[in-house]
């Protein structure tokens, strides 16, 4: 496996969006190991993204998950969710 970092950040520098999710009980990639590394990157915004706390995402008016966003960085955790997000939770 490569590490992305410097990509995500090139995009970042470049003012365009990035969505990193995660699904909550990932084993392969834990929540917490991608949590550590976006609040790692170096972009326009990143003082202001450690700053923030989760807060709840929804769906149909049901809590799906947690997200933290700013500028034009999104990092979501998606509740009930393994490796294989979009198969879990698709919605």
């Amino acid at each position: 496996m490569k590490p992305e970092v410097s990509r995500v950040e090139y995009l970042l520098s470049k003012d365009v969006s990035v969505l990193v999710y995660n699904g909550q009980d990932d084993l392969l990639v834990p929540p917490l190991g991608a949590m550590k590394w976006v609040d790692a990157l170096d972009h326009p915004t990143a003082a202001d993204f450690r700053k923030l706390v989760f807060s709840a995402w929804k769906v149909d008016g049901k809590v799906v998950g947690a997200l933290k966003s700013t500028g034009k960085l999104e990092l979501r955790i998606v509740f009930n969710a393994g490796h294989m997000v979009g198969r879990d939770r698709p919605a």
